[in-house]
């Protein structure tokens, strides 16, 4: 079974934090706060009520973003950008790591539950997972876009089974792109 590197490295997106899903034993922060997802400390979005919560200067800008493929295929409209999530729906964040293997940086997220069905739904809307590979998902951080990458298969699945958590990992060539998106959270 493949590790959570080897899905990231084929695919530029993976899907962390579901115990045991892709043969990792490695536990980390983001993992450990998942196994507390049970706990009556969440409110209604999934967001913690501690004084940990993190909060979005900006919580309203684009965080994840992709196009309606039929549409871009339409010489005739305009692809109208879909935010499939903001920096207001992020509900947990790890620090900055590096996969020195494939030499990009990464923070893995955590979006909260309402967020994390929106995402679904909106991908649901256009027929991405059926095709994900065909389907650009486009990475914003401080004023810019710091990648596109296609949408994991492994992710895809996991998405319309019902089964995603909402964990998800930005990933950059340069650590100084994810210090903009850190640096948009309280």
């Amino acid at each position: 079974m493949l590790s959570r590197r080897t899905v990231l490295a084929a695919s530029g997106l993976a899907l962390v934090g579901l115990a045991g899903c892709l043969g990792d034993d490695d536990d980390d922060e983001l993992e450990e706060s998942d196994a507390d997802d049970d706990t009556d400390d969440a409110d209604e979005n999934g967001a913690e009520d501690d004084e940990d919560a993190i909060t979005a200067t900006d919580p309203t800008a684009p965080l994840v973003t992709t196009i309606d493929r039929e549409d871009a295929a339409d010489d005739d409209v305009d692809a109208e950008e879909i935010v499939l999530a903001t920096y207001g729906d992020v509900a947990d964040l790890d620090d900055i790591d590096h996969d020195e293997a494939q030499g990009w940086y990464y923070v893995s997220v955590v979006f909260t539950d309402e967020a994390t069905e929106t995402f679904v739904d909106e991908l649901e809307a256009i027929h991405a997972l059926e095709a994900p590979a065909q389907q650009e998902l486009t990475i914003h951080g401080d004023d810019d876009i710091i990648g596109s990458y296609p949408l994991n298969p492994d992710l895809a699945e996991t998405m319309a089974d019902g089964e995603w958590e909402g964990t998800f990992q930005l990933v950059a060539d340069e650590e100084s792109q994810l210090e903009g998106v850190l640096d948009r959270f309280e």
